[in-house]
């Protein structure tokens, strides 16, 4: 597998259960807590018996990442083959995980799984129905407008999967402290360093801590794009695949009413219908600004309570 495709996963600096993070997993907004805000979970995560059918299972030995690269510390290790996406909590500690053995799991076909496992669960099709429907209502839309910013739908398509790992944290201050612990991680590993360098063993090193079983510490989703059509009320009432999802007319008020483009000077008619494919984009480091983003989600639950208090049209 190209090294430059593992650049599409996410790294967390704490793991997850299989079953908190698993393929299919949904997120409306940021990634970096797929478990907290606005997320949807896999009701039942792929079972063993089913893998096979769905995804590529690779496994591999010897295996680390770290949240800021140990390959600044001089090294060239071959066992380091995942970007620095992750955020870390504490901005002055880093973090390395280590494991004998995990797995790379990913989706063979992401757009057959979305519409065969993931939209087939009611509960899961009404959820991302809501987040479109919000998503076009003109009255939301207008009162969020101030942000210049839109939450995107992502969908996991692909997890690594630690088995007993050990996690190291220390004190990033002194590069020679992270080199001592790049050594020490590979000696318990017993993986040969692929480089030199002038190793210190003056670090003091934070925490050392085992996670038993399975845990997923790395996940790569892809957008989930939405392109919005008008169609017949007879269509609309009887789409033909879960990818054809009707959106929920309401109105608010007398401002309600769905967003209505222009063209021309003349109004269409309301958009009333989703379609629904795997996007080109993938997930990647990132830069957005936590109290802008805070702010937009305050109003947009203000926003989301009024359009719950509408009545279909």
């Amino acid at each position: 597998m190209p090294r430059h495709d593992d650049h599409t996963f996410f790294l967390y600096s704490d793991g997850c259960s299989p079953q908190d993070l698993a393929l299919g997993h949904l997120v409306f907004g940021s990634y970096a807590t797929p478990n907290h805000g606005h997320y949807c979970r896999m009701p039942k995560p792929l079972g063993e018996d089913e893998l096979e059918s769905w995804a590529d299972v690779q496994l591999r030995t010897d295996f680390c990442y770290s949240t800021s690269s140990l390959e600044e510390a001089g090294f060239s290790l071959s066992a380091i083959d995942l970007v620095n996406a992750g955020l870390s909590g504490n901005q002055e500690m880093k973090r390395s995980i280590a494991t004998k053995k995990c797995r790379r799991i990913t989706l063979k076909d992401p757009q057959k799984f979305l519409s065969g496992k993931v939209l087939a669960v009611d509960s899961t099709f009404e959820t991302v129905q809501k987040w479109l429907s919000i998503s076009t209502h003109e009255y939301v839309l207008k009162k969020l407008s101030r942000f210049k910013w839109w939450p995107k739908i992502w969908i996991v398509t692909g997890v690594y999967e630690l088995e007993d790992c050990t996690s190291f944290s220390w004190n990033k201050s002194d590069m020679s402290a992270e080199a001592g612990v790049a050594a020490e991680i590979m000696t318990l590993l017993n993986i040969p360093l692929g480089g030199t360098g002038n190793i210190a063993r003056s670090y003091s090193k934070s925490t050392q801590q085992t996670f038993p079983g399975r845990s997923v510490w790395a996940a790569r989703y892809q957008l989930l794009d939405a392109r919005y059509i008008h169609v017949t009320e007879s269509e609309r009432d009887n789409p033909t695949t879960s990818i054809h999802m009707p959106l929920q007319l309401k109105a608010i008020w007398s401002s309600g009413g769905f967003k209505e483009e222009q063209n021309d000077g003349e109004s269409k008619e309301p958009e009333n219908m989703a379609l629904l494919s795997m996007g080109n984009e993938f997930s990647t480091e990132l830069d957005g600004d936590s109290k802008s983003e805070h702010a937009f989600w305050v109003a947009f639950t203000e926003a989301k309570e009024d359009w719950e208090d509408g009545y279909s049209v």
